[in-house]
């Protein structure tokens, strides 16, 4: 094999950049399973997660419950291949420790130590397992006033995944084990007694999901006849020409299953937003594609169809007007569904739509004003929007009038065209409610099985 042909092929069986990280084990995973196939694995990108959380802890009498704020961070492979091992970066927590639990345990001291563990649980499809990634703290002296923080790392075991497809990651209560260490000279002290937790409910406890990858099938082509000065069934090429085995491997192709999404959009002149009911991704999906000797390219796609809402607004700043606001696509007479695109880039989306807006059904101080049918903007509204996005977990993707790129700082909705049956009134709908500096955000939630005891632990999408 060409180091060229070789390049390739770890290319395209390579972690793909879709922003995502996981870890697992156990029967979905097995631990410490040894690699397959004759090539070690490809290094392994990164990506910095953190999760915040709240516990209730059973600290000894005559304390007893308490709460305990903890914000765990990790490095973790975005994603990973299929059967091959996975190594973690390490975990740490900070850990906040009421002040009255945190003297108790520093009873015949001034400090605290000790360890904990913490149970990562993942999830792919109706798979369910757990890893313990015990976590150690180093003695930390109590300050003058205040809570008393803690940092406890640990580095989980290697593993690998053995289904292809995403596998969501969530975080359990840790466990405690926290002492006074012993003064210079003396004996260890007997082993801490364990502190159990529980999580507070309705909190988001997913640290994030990985897309599993099947292996990959390298490109083949039928030996070509010997060529003078070269062995026989050497392939030899022509200068300039593509051969089989510089062609693209297929994409990778994954189903986003049920994706629910809402949007809204702030309206600077009207004064308004225009919050969309919840609706359904269709199609959706992603595809990898691994070009020749290059990062692999992931794309988000799917369609959308929002449904009209209803606004009422003060045109020009004073008169009381209501109407039915619309976006559609830009052939809007023949479909409702606008076609979402974008480019996924370690955890970022970043994606360009253009859409129809309409409004119909308007009323001034209570009296209707007939728009008709086709009261549309002039031209499409342009849309650039980016953000945190995780295609199995929650996304969130908009403008932002601070983003130092300005595509991304807001959108302008244009002139009205077509407004108006027994007169004119596209000069009136332009007037109130089109111009710059407008906002758009959209917040998508992959509908994954949640296998939280408690249901309000599982994740829910931001307001």
């Amino acid at each position: 094999m060409t180091s060229q042909a070789r390049r390739r092929r770890t290319t395209a069986s390579a972690l793909t950049a879709v922003g995502l990280a996981s870890v697992v084990t156990g029967g979905l995973t097995g631990v410490g399973s040894a690699a397959t196939g004759p090539e070690s694995p490809p290094a392994q990108e990164l990506r910095a997660v953190t999760r915040a959380v709240t516990s209730t802890c059973a600290f000894a009498a005559p304390i007893g419950p308490r709460g305990v704020s903890a914000e765990i961070s990790a490095k973790l492979p975005v994603s990973a291949p299929k059967s091959k091992p996975i190594t973690l970066g390490e975990l740490s927590m900070k850990l906040v420790l009421p002040r009255d639990a945190a003297q108790s345990l520093a009873a015949t001291g001034h400090s605290v130590q000790g360890g904990l563990s913490v149970v990562l649980t993942a999830v792919q499809d109706t798979k369910h397992d757990t890893i313990t990634v015990p976590m150690d703290v180093a003695p930390t002296p109590l300050p003058e006033t205040g809570d008393l923080t803690l940092t406890a790392t640990g580095k989980p075991p290697e593993f690998s995944l053995e289904s292809a497809g995403p596998v969501v990651l969530g975080l359990t209560a840790p466990t405690l084990a926290l002492q006074s260490p012993p003064s210079d000279g003396a004996p260890a002290t007997a082993p801490a007694k364990q502190i159990t937790c529980t999580l507070d409910p309705e909190q988001n406890t997913t640290l994030g999901s990985i897309m599993v990858l099947p292996p990959a099938t390298p490109q083949t082509a039928p030996p070509a006849p010997a060529t003078p000065g070269g062995a026989p069934g050497e392939r030899r090429g022509k200068p300039g020409t593509v051969t089989a085995q510089d062609e693209e491997p297929p994409p990778y192709i994954q189903a986003l299953g049920l994706v629910r999404v809402t949007s809204t959009a702030t309206v600077e002149r009207l004064g308004v937003k225009v919050a969309t009911g919840p609706t359904g991704l269709v199609k959706g999906r992603l595809i990898m594609r691994f070009p020749p000797d290059l990062p692999p390219v992931v794309t988000a796609q799917g369609f959308v169809s929002f449904k009209p809402v209803s606004v009422p607004f003060l045109g020009f700043g004073f008169v009381p007007v209501s109407g039915t606001v619309e976006f559609l696509p830009l052939d809007y007479k023949n479909g409702k569904d606008i076609e979402i695109v974008g480019s996924l880039d370690n955890g970022i989306l970043t994606t360009h739509i253009e859409i129809m807006a309409r409004m119909s059904d308007a009323k001034v101080n209570g009296t209707p004003l007939d728009l008709g049918p086709d009261c549309v903007t002039a031209r499409p509204v342009a849309l650039d929007l980016r953000g945190d996005y995780d295609p199995f977990g929650i996304g969130v993707i908009g403008t932002d009038p601070n983003s130092p790129d300005p595509r991304f700082r807001g959108f302008t909705l244009p002139p009205f065209k077509g407004c108006g049956v027994a007169e004119p009134l596209d000069a009136l709908l332009t007037g109130m409610a089109s111009g710059p500096g407008n906002q758009a955000k959209v917040i998508t939630q992959n509908l994954l099985p949640c296998h939280e005891p408690d249901h309000r632990n599982c994740p829910k999408p931001p307001s």
